[in-house]
């Protein structure tokens, strides 16, 4: 604007007007920098506010109590549970492998996982017992349950069942110093597939257990055979943690934390457990090769139907004891038959005895009748033996009379008659005779009369001997089988324990001797790769090395380049005065002359050749300096397309540096701001903010970038902060971009944006540089584009739908059409075979191929059937069986020959054949024209 002095005399309006905007101007530009005064000074206390209380909270955090339990006051339950403890009264049935199937229509299996917190306020199942964490502790560790023995439980907190159930009531004891409700511990109650082995449902619950041992709770785990009444397929691990962080630094000497996991038990939290239980069991039948995975789904959400009610762990043992004791009370009634047999059994058995025992005491009665006669027996005997041995000897006695007589009478001759003595003799020699023969009769009779008594007695006695010691041997024998089977069971329990044991420790051993073979590979690998790292830091060391010895020889040379030329000058100076004062030889003057010409021009080449270098060296600062304005100028005009205000930086002064003996004295300095660049630059998003000269690291950050805030001013920090900011400007919009669902918080005024979908380091960029204007504009532009982008979204998806709707009403109407040209083949009995049935099937398969759970496909002559369930497998089937139903199916499948096919979703296939007689058979095809379809009774529908 240019006035003549009178204008400006006359107070001319357009000055006064020029005056008053830059006052408002001037004005405005005041309450916007003290606007942004306020703001940096708002968001510097509530940083400073927060990184006090996060300090606060991580010093909390961070405080342990110590506690050593002193030997007397250690419990003693001994090495292992008493196989009885936890056995109920009554015997439960053995249980049997059931059939169930929990497979959804998503070919996934539904996971049992049971999450029971515990604490001095629960009433859930049960009110809180004092003793009751080290209860369930001891309960999941008994020996008779525990799969794989000793090895099937383990803890980070105890070596044994003493340190256990110490931890547990020192860990209840300081949890009474908490609140009235405090939580002591959470139990897990987790379903193990049955198809993997022992060892690998134990790496399992390691990976499951892996979770604990990140956060550093303290944890039991004890691995579960099936209950001895229950589905043998239900094996199952037991955990017992608690929310309070827990180390072990030796036997029963732990340090707990004054805080806790408190998120954990949370429907977040456990919904989070749910999915990690899943992942890992998952991992595990992968790696196994087993085709069966599991979802965290519910039945319900998964669209299936609700599975059986849970009626409680009393009311499932009190079921279990009803069908033991029904099961007790039918083997009773068994036995109780068995033992009237037997009881009849004996009764005719007892009376047999009774008979023989009867038989045998009058058998005794006769015998003792007997030995009581034997003594009178054997005194006739003796007294019939005395007489035949008197008449013996009587008769031995005649007979030497007798000879007497008869030599006296031989020797009287005449004296007697011959004939009548020797009769006489002779008479009387035959009445001794057959009186001798008579007792020899009655002692032989005797003899064989007390010979069979005798007999009779030891028969007799021999048979009670026999029965005696039959019974005896039987009794015997019965013991020997009693005992055989007692140590065949023990040998055979004996034999399961030392196979599992045997399985354990090849087990541990394979995972020891792979777990050192890993550590070696490890720590061969880390070993090469430190000296790898070792050979590139002497690299560097020695190229900076050498970059430092060619600096200083650059340096030197310079110095004694630029020595040799002022020396050169005061020599040819010195000449020049000598030859002025002196009157040379003209020869000689020529020469000297023709040497300082060729020193001078040395001299000029040279300091010509130090001004090139020099340019050169400017001239690439100039040309890099444009490369990144002419690249912050890209950025800027597609932020510009983007609807984004680009930040613009105020430009500081720069001076190219000139190399002087000033500058490369101060070498440690540029190593110091370029050690801060290089640091800077690996940082991803540093928490700065917007100042009057350019960037800042923010307050509360100072400490982390002590550097780079040490030199701000430079222009390299400087450059790196503008290009920082860019770089979090255009995170936030990729992650505004990239969010499925909403990115901003849902409330007036400012738009914010959700702090915790954010990475750590890009959350802090965000709070220190939120109050900013640049922050402002860039965060509505996001919201609005993505307002915007949603609408269009959404009205994309209402397109899709109702081009779906229009698609499936057209599919709907032509399926229609072929189901009213199927009735009217039957109608007129062109389908042989055909009925309602048959007809009901051709609406099921037109149905499901709407609905995509039945579909074909053409190649030659043969046609590929997919469908979801066996179900529309079986009604397919019977289509099959006849021609015409062949042409039905090909008919409805070309329906949806454009659409692809899900395999997941339609699992089972086959292959059905056409012969030429049966794509010559009459099919339904499609009417040319759409008309009234008739009804099973010929009526319109």
């Amino acid at each position: 604007m240019q006035l003549s002095y009178g204008q400006v005399k006359e107070r001319s309006a357009a000055v006064a007007a020029a005056m008053a905007a830059e006052r408002s101007a001037r004005n405005l530009a005041s309450r916007r920098r003290a606007e942004d005064a306020r703001d940096e000074r708002e968001a510097n206390h509530h940083r400073r506010r927060r990184k006090r209380k996060e300090a606060e909270e991580l010093k909390l955090l961070r405080q342990r109590l110590r506690v050593r339990m002193p030997q007397e006051e250690r419990p003693r339950i001994g090495t292992s549970t008493a196989r009885k403890l936890f056995h109920r009264t009554a015997d439960m049935l053995v249980g049997t492998a059931g059939t169930t199937d929990a497979r959804g229509p998503d070919g996934l299996y539904s996971i049992h996982f049971a999450f029971i917190a515990r604490g001095f306020a629960s009433t859930k199942g049960r009110r809180w017992r004092n003793g009751e964490a080290e209860r369930a502790a001891l309960y999941i560790v008994r020996e008779d349950a525990l799969e794989g023995g000793e090895c099937g439980w383990w803890s980070n907190i105890a070596a044994n069942r003493n340190e256990l159930a110490a931890y547990y009531r020192t860990s209840e004891a300081i949890e009474r110093h908490d609140r009235s409700n405090a939580n002591v511990y959470i139990a897990e109650i987790i379903a193990l597939p049955h198809e993997l082995s022992a060892r690998q449902r134990r790496k399992a619950v390691r990976r499951i257990c892996r979770f604990f041992d990140q956060r550093g709770l303290p944890y039991t785990a004890a691995l579960h055979l099936p209950d001895r009444a229950g589905d043998q397929r239900n094996y199952h691990v037991h955990i017992i943690y608690s929310l309070r962080p827990c180390e072990r630094h030796g036997a029963y000497d732990w340090s707990f934390a004054f805080g806790k996991e408190a998120d954990i038990n949370t429907p977040a939290g456990i919904k989070a457990r749910r999915i990690a239980v899943v992942k890992a069991i998952n991992k595990t039948l992968s790696a196994a090769r087993i085709d069966k995975r599991y979802t965290h789904l519910s039945n319900k959400a998964r669209g299936m139907a609700a599975g059986q009610a849970k009626i409680g762990q009393e009311a499932t043992w009190m079921a279990r004891r009803l069908e033991a004791l029904e099961k007790r009370v039918e083997q009773l009634q068994q036995l109780s038959a068995i033992a009237r047999r037997v009881r009849h059994v004996i009764s005719i058995t007892g009376l047999a005895l009774q008979r023989e025992r009867s038989v045998a005491a009058e058998r005794l009665h006769d015998i003792r009748r007997t030995s009581a006669v034997v003594p009178a027996d054997l005194q006739m005997i003796d007294l019939e033996s005395a007489v035949h041995a008197r008449l013996a000897l009587q008769a031995s006695t005649a007979q030497n009379a007798i000879a007497t007589y008869e030599k006296r009478v031989e020797a009287i001759g005449n004296q007697t008659a011959h004939a009548t003595r020797r009769e006489k003799l002779l008479g009387l020699r035959q009445l001794i005779l057959a009186a001798a023969l008579s007792l020899r009769i009655s002692q032989i009779a005797k003899d064989e009369h007390l010979r069979g008594i005798a007999n009779r007695v030891r028969r007799t006695f021999s048979e009670s001997s026999e029965r005696h010691m039959q019974l005896v041997n039987l009794s015997a024998t019965a013991e020997k089988l009693e005992k055989t089977a007692h140590l065949m069971e023990w040998s055979s329990a004996i034999h399961q324990k030392s196979t599992v044991f045997d399985g354990a420790i090849d087990d541990t051993r394979n995972a020891v001797a792979k777990s050192m073979l890993a550590k070696n590979e490890a720590i061969e690998r880390r070993t090469r790769e430190g000296f790898s790292r070792l050979e590139n830091i002497h690299r560097a060391s020695e190229r900076i090395a050498a970059t430092d010895r060619l600096n200083g020889l650059a340096a030197n040379l310079e110095d004694i380049t630029a020595g040799a030329i002022s020396r050169m000058l005061g020599a040819g100076q010195r000449v020049s005065n000598r030859l002025n004062r002196i009157r040379p030889d003209t020869s000689t003057a020529v020469t000297l002359a023709q040497v300082l010409a060729s020193l001078g021009e040395v001299a000029q080449r040279h300091h010509r050749d130090q001004q090139l270098s020099e340019l050169a060296i400017t001239v690439k600062q100039v040309i890099a300096s444009a490369d990144r304005r002419l690249n912050a100028l890209h950025q800027r005009a597609a932020m510009l397309d983007h609807g984004i205000d680009p930040v613009i930086p105020v430009p500081l002064p720069r001076t190219v540096p000139v190399p002087t003996n000033e500058t490369r004295g101060d070498s440690d300095r540029r190593k110091a701001i370029a050690a801060a660049a290089w640091q800077f630059r690996r940082t991803p998003f540093p928490p700065q903010v917007r100042t009057a000269t350019g960037f800042a690291i923010a307050q509360g950050f100072t400490s982390q970038h002590i550097d780079v805030d040490r030199f701000e001013a430079e222009d390299i920090i400087q450059r790196i902060h503008a290009r920082k900011w860019e770089a979090m400007l255009t995170a936030l919009k990729r992650h505004v971009e990239k969010s499925a669902r909403s990115p901003f918080v849902a409330g007036e005024g400012r738009p914010k944006l959700d702090p915790y979908s954010l990475d750590m380091h890009l959350r802090n960029a965000y709070w220190a540089a939120y109050p900013s204007r640049d922050m402002q504009m860039l965060l509505e532009g996001l919201r609005r584009d993505w307002l915007v982008r949603e609408e269009a979204k959404r009205r994309e998806q209402k397109k899709v739908a109702q081009a779906k709707a229009e698609a499936d009403a057209e599919l709907r109407e032509r399926a229609d059409r072929i189901i009213a040209r199927a009735e009217t083949l039957v109608e007129q009995g062109k389908w042989p075979g055909a009925n309602d049935m048959t007809l009901a099937a051709v609406g099921v398969i037109a149905k499901a191929t709407i609905k995509g759970q039945f579909a074909m496909r053409m190649v030659g002559s043969d046609v590929h059937v997919y469908c979801e369930s066996e179900a529309l497998r079986s009604i397919a089937g019977k289509l099959e069986a006849s021609p015409t139903g062949r042409n039905a199916l090909v008919a409805l499948g070309k329906l949806t020959a454009d659409r692809p096919i899900d395999r997941k979703a339609l699992p089972l296939a086959w292959t059905l054949l056409l012969p030429r007689a049966a794509r010559s058979t009459e099919s339904p095809p499609e009417p040319s024209r759409p008309g009234p379809s008739r009804g099973r009774g010929g009526h319109e529908r």
